[in-house]
């Protein structure tokens, strides 16, 4: 299961993918996302005018979580891998701490300014 960050106030638009739908009823699921996830994006962008900024608040996507499994497998890895290397560098936990400060973060704390 996925979903998106946050989702606006001015919310989903319906009515373009119902109605493709309608058009289309044995289109893929990956063809209706990626209806539902434009007109998202679409309906957000017709809101700008209300000083909304979509590239900060459409965050809405369709993924495959096929390879989900073998992403957490190999994250899993790294982690065992940075255990093994403490011994060798009893500076990586916190040099990986500082790097995870300075990354990019999706969150919505008061810390963050929500």
């Amino acid at each position: 299961m996925a979903s998106e960050e946050i989702e606006s106030g001015y919310g989903w638009s319906y009515t373009d993918p119902l109605n493709a739908l309608n058009k289309n009823p044995k289109m893929s699921a990956l063809e209706f996302g990626k209806i539902i996830c434009d007109s998202f994006l679409k309906a957000n962008i017709e809101a700008k005018e209300d000083n909304f900024d979509p590239s900060h608040s459409s965050t809405l996507s369709i993924i495959d979580l096929k390879e989900v499994a073998l992403l957490k497998a190999t994250w899993d890895l790294v982690g065992i891998q940075a255990l093994a290397s403490y011994n060798e560098n009893d500076q990586l936990f916190s040099q990986l701490g500082r790097q995870a400060k300075e990354s990019e973060k999706f969150t919505n704390s008061p810390s963050e300014g929500f």
